[in-house]
């Protein structure tokens, strides 16, 4: 019911002396991910296979949220992130970097706000509050990106650092918004990528059914607030 990132966030990293700078060179190689059931794995699932490659032709390890240890340690070819983990990573000293972004390839929302039937019809004005509201504080931080890293380092338990806070607020401002969002304003859903995002999830075993987005997507809680 709502798209609050557009923009796919996620990405792999390798050295620069890896040789790896677009995923048919991923081939052959060992590549760390979060956890085998994080964005992080089944995003690399997404890029393998927009260029016909498939999770046997890597080998695929897991390595915790502190996945940048293993790429510089050489224990991995190469390790995915999100944007600013990438960032923060950046700033611990990594060094120049290859990096491959999933959303050149195919640009699903990184995350959306999904409800059940049931929560659908019978608290449709409780929903529709809170996306106004949601919207609402999106729009705002959009606008007063600095204001935004004051508030966090006060109440973010890990925003203590005002200007990290500015820079990691910048990346999720980029990815809140799309082509969809200048039109219909911030949640926009593009009907088309997601169902090819739903497609290729099934292609590749994360869903047993072919799913029909067109039934299960509305918009009518961002119509009501134009």
């Amino acid at each position: 019911m709502y798209n609050i990132y557009p923009q796919n966030v996620f990405n792999i990293v390798a050295l620069k002396e890896s040789g790896i700078e677009k995923p048919e060179d991923l081939k052959g190689k060992t590549i760390g991910v979060y956890s085998l059931t994080s964005g992080t794995r089944q995003n690399l699932l997404i890029l393998l296979h927009q260029v016909g490659l498939t999770e046997d032709d890597v080998k695929i390890v897991e390595t915790g949220i502190s996945n940048f240890a293993p790429l510089l340690q050489g224990q991995v070819d190469a390790t995915t992130a999100t944007d600013t983990g990438l960032y923060l990573a950046k700033q611990k000293g990594l060094g120049d970097v290859n990096i491959i972004e999933v959303k050149d390839y195919l640009n699903i929302p990184s995350d959306v706000f999904v409800v059940t039937e049931k929560t659908y019809e019978e608290k449709k004005e409780e929903l529709k509050r809170f996306v106004a509201a949601y919207r609402e504080s999106a729009q705002w931080m959009l606008e007063n990106p600095e204001e935004a890293a004051k508030l966090a380092k006060e109440f973010a338990i890990d925003g203590k650092d005002e200007n990290i806070n500015l820079e990691i607020i910048k990346l999720r401002n980029a990815s809140s918004v799309s082509e969809d969002t200048e039109i219909k304003g911030l949640g926009a859903i593009d009907d088309d990528v997601l169902q090819k995002g739903a497609d290729t999830y099934q292609q590749l075993g994360l869903v047993n059914n072919q799913l029909d987005m067109s039934q299960v997507m509305t918009e009518e809680f961002l119509e009501a607030e134009q």
